[in-house]
């Protein structure tokens, strides 16, 4: 029962961290920090909760990367490269925002599964 309600309060502050790094402005050094929160978080729900719709819900779970290219001077004087490394860039994080929306809804409704299971 005590690892539940533990369990439960780790899951609401994942969701909540997943709704911070939504609007974060050091968007790349906090995505680093919720990836390994967030592996974690994953690898303790495996070995600690036998319920097979948490399980199903969190071997479901994507696999999460954020990789921007970094942007030098001589980059931005070759004009083209520059505008395509920003629009790569903006896709990226798009994509990386994504997995965070992704990651909020599974915990969303691990949450809702842990308060039902009581």
């Amino acid at each position: 029962m005590e690892s539940t309600k533990e369990l439960k309060r780790q899951v609401q502050d994942v969701m909540a961290q997943s709704e911070r790094l939504v609007s974060s402005q050091t968007f790349e050094s906090d995505f680093k920090e919720f990836k390994v929160y967030v592996e974690e978080m994953q690898n303790f729900v495996g070995e600690h909760i036998e319920d097979p719709m948490v399980l199903e819900r969190i071997n479901g779970l994507p696999a999460l990367s954020y990789r921007p290219i970094s942007v030098s001077i001589y980059l931005i004087t070759l004009f083209p490269l520059y505008v395509l490394a920003l629009f790569y860039n903006y896709m990226e994080k798009k994509n990386a925002l994504q997995q965070v929306r992704d990651v909020l809804n599974t915990f969303s409704s691990i949450d809702f599964l842990l308060g039902k299971s009581r």
